[in-house]
């Protein structure tokens, strides 16, 4: 099983279907745009195993899944699994995908029925079996369906299939009608079952309705003269509708069947007839939640419309957002209501019912589009025309023609006002246009007469403009033309050929701050300001004074950046300043007091160009880096991007237009966004949040995690990582994450789409649950996401049982060495008693011996022998018996 990236080759735009009027909802489905998921980028990241797109499903925990020509594929919306045959499929050609009422994954191929455990990743394969009657009838599988009993309908070359679960029995249904070729009519198309119980089944050689209670056949087949009969009898497709309408898609035609004895109704491609069916190979049939009805061909896509019974065609163009191809193999839409198309070069989706914006861009195969996608300035009149400037000149758009018209006027001979760039148009109270350029100078343009009138700079006349080279044009209440330009401010009033200008002066702090004058505007008390690139500017005609504010490093309560690009006065009377570097500025006139916010405070980027307000007090503001709506009162950002349908993430500073209707514009390097923010759709679905894969030492654990699973990993496995998905498709880039390791994390670890990742190590043993949650692209949260319990076991030296077995022995050696030492002390005190014994009785004895040895014979023979040693004059010996002999009688009387 290989992991896959994704590449997003193309960006989608969610389109708004209104409802109010066929027209308005046609208007809309023909500006239908593609997003395309192929097998590779630019980079060589693949995407898709194989890009012929077979089939589509969606399964209960919010995956897709897509069946190719080559692999099974798992999509969370930013990454593939892709299962094949090294991982135990039988074979790589998908040719059908079903999850059944249990959640299990069944997969048809080429060459076998796979049955897929989620839980092992694994597949078991059902194969025919040669001689066995209750085996596969083929194993080329063509459709799956799981009827309202319960049973699974498996369509193959050679017969239909009935698969009873419970019992584990296959039996085959084969179509043995007289008259009837029975080796084309075995050839199993699909089966699908209608609201009355009756199957309809789709083959080679006629369609055919099945009662299973009777087993009876009722047969369809193409007659020529026939008008009324099925279009073609090699039928690919049935699908039955919202209303219970049956729909045949067939190889010569789409049918749909009005009753057993009406017939069908035949719908054709005809090439005199551009709303007819584009092709008559109809392959998929699809009516979405929103009743918008699909049929994909061999050449082209359709949505049909059923009250002008006519069909919009989409085909490859080459466009960015067109789709991917033209042979449309499958349809499907998932629980979002995104419509999924699976074509020979990829899958593509469309988002309807969750627009953001409505987008316009040049389209250089059509003449009557936009001139160019470099937008600079807007203006809607009172008649619903888009005025739009240009880096080719000036665009007329009428909406209800869908067609743009250009204003031509030969500046010379040589030059064309239509392909000069155009940086700011007005329309003045009189109803005169007025277009500022970028290298000709100023024109009036008079729409009655087609007149125009040329304002230009001249060296020599003191009262023309200071520069053809203009930035902004505008008119103040009295119906003076303002004029912004690279070389300072003009004003004039058009029925006069006075012009004034004024220009910075350097060391006079009472003139304008900077000769390049970006914006003028003009506040509710009719004073006029004027944003340059070294600061804002007020204008007192009464002094004819300017006062700058500049940004001053040393006071934070100052303009944030010197590049002024936008200024707006809000219904409250406050003052918002965007700026180049420096984010948006709230200024307070009264106390000459700014308060800024930047990319910290949530902006997406500190380029801020204009600021425009809403009914309900939100505003809209450009940047470098997308759209985004703020909420002064919460200081809330919620930021658009290209992926919300935005032209481009770069806006021109000019280019946005409120019309008096509510609808706001905003144009930039891409063409232009209108909407009306009221009907800004929100994404309020939480998405379902998926564990995609467990690494422990950047090995993967191979099994599905559910809510509250429990993983045990050993005390070396301490080091691991988690992926997470919110199984959200609308825009999966916006999609925002948090997770916390309780008993680890202190806090909530916040993370967006390109970090969903969750690593951890030297995570000391014990017991842990893991838990994240996540939001879709509208910031909608699912608080209650997805844990795993993870416990990591000690080693086996630090886990209980040893501890218990080292106490026990440890107590078992103290308790031995002290029952041996309690044993040898006893027998100590024994041998002590006993040697105490012994002496006793030994003395005993030595007394007695003592005591006979005193007895008067002794005692008369011991003296008498002293006496003799004395009459003999041994004087030495005499002295030394009686000194024995009185020893002894001092023994003997001491122990008496």
């Amino acid at each position: 099983m290989e992991i896959n990236h994704t590449y997003r080759l193309f960006i989608v735009l969610p389109i708004l279907l209104l409802l109010c009027s066929p027209q308005s909802r046609t208007q809309e489905l023909q500006a239908v745009s593609f997003e395309s998921i192929k097998t590779e980028n630019i980079k060589r990241v693949k995407g898709l195993s194989q890009n012929m797109v077979n089939t589509i499903i969606q399964d209960r925990e919010g995956y897709m899944w897509f069946g190719t020509w080559d692999g099974l594929n798992q999509y969370d919306g930013y990454d593939f699994r892709i299962f094949n045959k090294h991982d135990g499929m039988s074979n790589p050609t998908i040719n059908t995908l079903l999850e059944d009422e249990e959640g299990i994954i069944w997969v048809g191929t080429q060459d076998g029925l796979n049955r897929f455990d989620r839980s092992t990743k694994s597949f078991t394969v059902i194969k025919n079996i040669p001689g066995e009657s209750n085996s596969l009838s083929d194993n080329t599988i063509n459709h799956l369906y799981q009827d309202r009993s319960g049973y699974l309908w498996i369509s193959t070359v050679q017969g239909l299939n009935r698969y009873d679960k419970f019992n584990q029995v296959y039996t085959r249904t084969s179509f043995n009608i007289t008259g009837v070729d029975s080796i084309r009519t075995n050839w199993i198309n699909k089966v699908i079952q209608d609201r009355n119980g009756f199957l309809w089944i789709a083959t080679r050689f006629g369609l055919f309705k099945f009662d299973d209670s009777t087993k009876f056949f009722t047969p369809f087949f193409h007659n020529p003269d026939d008008e009324n009969s099925i279009s073609s009898d090699q039928v690919n497709e049935i699908y039955e509708d919202n209303y219970g309408n049956l729909w045949i898609g067939t190889q010569d035609g789409l049918n749909l069947f009005l009753g057993e004895h009406t017939g069908f109704k035949r719908f054709y491609h005809s090439h005199q007839d551009p709303s007819s069916l584009s092709n008559n190979a109809v392959k998929a049939i699809m009516e979405d939640s929103r009743g918008i009805f699909w049929v994909g061909t061999n050449d082209k896509l359709n949505i049909f419309d059923r009250e002008k019974q006519e069909f919009i065609h989409y085909s490859h163009s080459g466009k960015s957002t067109s789709i991917s191809n033209d042979d449309v193999n499958c349809i499907f839409e998932d629980d979002q209501g995104s419509v999924w198309i699976g074509t020979y070069k990829g899958v593509n989706k469309v988002q309807l019912g969750l627009s953001k914006f409505n987008y316009y861009r040049r389209d250089p195969d059509d003449p009557h589009s936009l001139s160019s996608n470099v937008i600079h300035s807007i203006f809607k009149d009172e008649e619903g025309l888009i005025w739009l400037s240009t880096g080719k000149g000036v665009n007329i758009f009428d909406r209800e023609n869908d067609r743009y018209s250009r204003l031509h006027h030969m500046i010379d001979p040589y030059t064309d006002l239509a392909d000069v760039r155009i940086r700011s148009l007005h329309k003045d109270h009189r109803g005169n246009f007025w277009f500022a350029t970028s290298s000709d100078g100023l024109y009036r343009y008079v729409p009655s007469t087609g007149m125009y009138t040329s304002y230009s700079a001249s060296p020599d006349n003191p009262i023309s403009l200071n520069s053809n080279n203009l930035l902004w044009v505008t008119e103040d209440h009295k119906g003076y033309i303002w004029v912004g330009s690279t070389r300072g401010l003009n004003a004039f009033h058009p029925d006069s050929a006075t012009i004034r200008s004024w220009v910075h002066k350097p060391g006079d702090p009472k003139s304008i701050s900077s000769n390049q004058v970006w914006i003028i505007y003009e506040d509710k008390q009719n004073k006029l300001w004027f944003g340059t690139d070294n600061g804002l500017n007020s204008y007192d005609p009464v002094k004819d004074e300017f006062t700058s504010y500049v940004s001053d490093p040393d006071d934070p309560k100052s303009i944030s950046s010197n590049a002024v690009y936008g200024i707006y006065e809000d219904s409250k009377g406050n003052f918002w300043i965007g700026t180049m570097g420096g984010g948006l500025n709230h200024f307070d006139p009264a106390n000459e007091i700014f308060t800024y916010y930047d990319e910290q405070d949530g902006l997406p980027n500190n380029v801020v160009y204009i600021t425009l307000e809403d009914k309900n007090g939100n505003l809209w503001l450009t940047t470098n880096w997308g759209m985004s709506k703020f909420n002064p009162a919460t200081g809330e950002f919620i930021n658009y991007d290209i992926n919300d349908g935005l032209q481009g993430n770069e806006f021109n500073g000019g280019a946005w237009f409120h019309a008096g209707d509510g609808e706001m514009f905003f144009g930039g390097m891409d063409g232009y966004n209108s909407f009306f923010p009221e009907e800004i759709a929100l994404n309020e679905q939480a998405p379902r949040i998926v564990i995609t894969s467990f690494k422990k030492l950047n090995e993967a654990v191979e099994r599905e995690f559910c809510d509250g699973d429990t993983i045990r990993l050993n005390h070396d496995d301490n080091f691991f990582s988690i992926e997470f998905s919110a199984l959200d498709y609308t825009n999966p880039a916006k999609n925002k994450y948090a997770y916390i390791l309780d008993e680890y994390d202190e806090e909530w670890n916040y993370r967006d789409a390109g970090r969903r990742r969750a690593e951890y190590t030297r995570v000391s043993p014990g017991s842990y649950t893991f838990r994240v949650k996540g939001s879709n692209n509208d910031g909608i949260w699912n608080e209650a996401g997805i844990s795993l319990h993870i416990v990591i076991r000690p080693p086996w030296w630090d886990t209980m049982i040893f501890r218990g077995i080292f106490g026990a022995f440890i107590f078992a050696l103290l308790w031995s060495f002290i029952y041996w030492r309690i044993r040898t002390m006893k027998r100590k005190h024994e041998v002590e008693k006993k040697v105490l014994a012994i002496e006793k009785e030994l003395f005993d004895i030595q007394q007695k011996a003592l005591q006979l040895q005193m007895n008067p014979h002794f005692i008369f023979n011991s003296l008498n022998a002293i006496q003799s040693f004395v009459i003999a004059s041994n004087t030495d010996k005499a002295i030394h018996y009686l000194s024995k002999f009185s020893q002894l009688m001092r023994l003997i009387l001491s122990n008496s």
